[in-house]
This record gives C-alpha cells, sequence and structure tokens, in this order.
C-alpha cells in the first residue's frame, strides 16, 4: 500500500537528497494520508481498482484540505 511513497523515499535517497528529509516526505504524505480518511496507495492502483467515485471523494478531499491549509 506504501509503494508510492517507499520508491520516492529510495529515488531521493539514491540521488544523494537529505535522509533525514526523505523519511520526513515519506512520513508525511502517509500521515496526510491518513488524515483524509484514507489508505497512502500509489495513483496508478487507485484509478485501475477503484470506482469512480471514491476517486472524487480523494480528489475533493485533497483540494479542501488544501484549501483549508491557505486559509490559516
Amino acid at each position: 500500500m506504501y509503494k508510492a511513497a517507499d520508491n520516492a523515499l529510495w529515488a531521493s535517497l539514491m540521488i544523494g537528497d537529505n535522509p533525514q528529509a526523505a523519511r520526513m516526505r515519506y512520513k508525511l504524505a502517509i500521515k496526510r494520508a491518513e488524515s483524509l480518511g484514507f489508505v497512502y496507495r500509489p495513483l496508478a492502483e487507485i484509478l485501475t481498482a477503484e470506482p469512480l467515485e471514491t476517486i472524487l471523494q480523494r480528489v475533493e478531499s485533497t483540494i479542501g484540505a488544501q484549501l483549508c491549509a491557505s486559509k490559516t
């Protein structure tokens, strides 16, 4: 379930990014998905496995969270 986050973490580490920053981005991506009520999953998996309604809920939740964050 965490494949995309894992891939991003390892890619960052392989190109020499700051390991602590890469791990923090990984943890934040997972926590953000969970805070919105979702399991962190790769986009390709979501698009092929989920019905359109679920995909739209994920998008709307993400947009709503971004709008709330920008107002504070």
